[in-house]
């Protein structure tokens, strides 16, 4: 194997990612840079979603990956019940304005009819813990 910081070749040991430690001590920023860029994992997912500072578009990607990604923990649920987001980002930003809920502490998107997808008819943005009273509610009559 091939040293990712002087190109060096050296036989890997365990977790050893250059040649030797005097190489690794020189470059440490190098090798920090390289592990920010390679390393796939929960870090770099928090990274991406302060990106969407903009409420509206962190719950709309939210939302699709729960509906669409099958690596999402509640995909199985959504798509078993044939849940599916049917909006476009500016139909979602535009109700999410029209509704106020930009002036929300914390928004949340509900279905009133949980049959149904997120579409226009069936959408509504409402404070998180309401929506919580209402999920509760719904549980306890199951």
């Amino acid at each position: 194997m091939s040293c990712k910081i002087c190109q060096k070749e050296f036989i890997k040991n365990h977790n050893q990612k250059c040649c030797s430690p005097e190489c690794s001590k020189i470059n440490l920023k190098q090798l920090r840079k390289l592990w920010y860029k390679t390393e796939k994992g929960k870090l770099q997912k928090k990274r991406e979603m302060k990106r969407y500072s903009n409420t509206w578009l962190r719950l709309y990607k939210n939302t699709q990956d729960r509906c669409e990604n099958p690596r999402h923990p509640a995909y199985l649920k959504y798509s078993l019940q044939g849940i599916k987001l049917l909006l476009s980002r500016e139909e979602w930003r535009d109700l999410y304005y029209e509704q106020g809920a930009d002036k929300m502490l914390n928004p949340s998107p509900h279905r009133p009819d949980i049959k149904k997808g997120y579409q226009i008819g069936n959408l509504i943005f409402m404070e998180l813990k309401d929506h919580l009273k209402i999920l509760k509610h719904r549980r306890k009559l199951c």
